[in-house]
């Protein structure tokens, strides 16, 4: 299974070896079409590394779901699903002009 999870319906969102700080035992899940995107933390996440990784979600401009939305799920092989939304409410995945312009 060449180390990636497969989530039920999810294809992966972005590839999370060229997400630099995103650490090791996460990964982002989802498609933008449909905008269902979840964090699945892998056991033996490190709390410091899920702020980590929470505070780069942070900088894509996605958020977990609260608590009184949707709790994290508990999946089969222990890892830890968490819902995203984005911050913002407009498409976080549409391309700034300017954002292409720096780069």
């Amino acid at each position: 299974m060449n180390g990636e999870l497969q989530v039920e319906g999810a294809a992966p969102l972005l590839d999370t070896n060229s997400l630099a700080g995103l650490p090791s035992g996460m990964r982002l899940v989802g498609g933008e079409s449909t905008w269902d995107q979840a964090l699945i933390i892998q056991p033996h996440t490190s709390p410091s590394n899920t702020r980590k990784g929470l505070a780069v979600l942070h900088l894509l401009g996605l958020e977990p779901l609260g608590e009184d939305e949707s709790e994290p799920e508990l999946l089969d092989d222990g890892s830890v699903r968490m819902w995203l939304v984005p911050m913002a409410p407009e498409d976080p995945f549409a391309i700034d002009k300017d954002m292409e312009s720096i780069a």
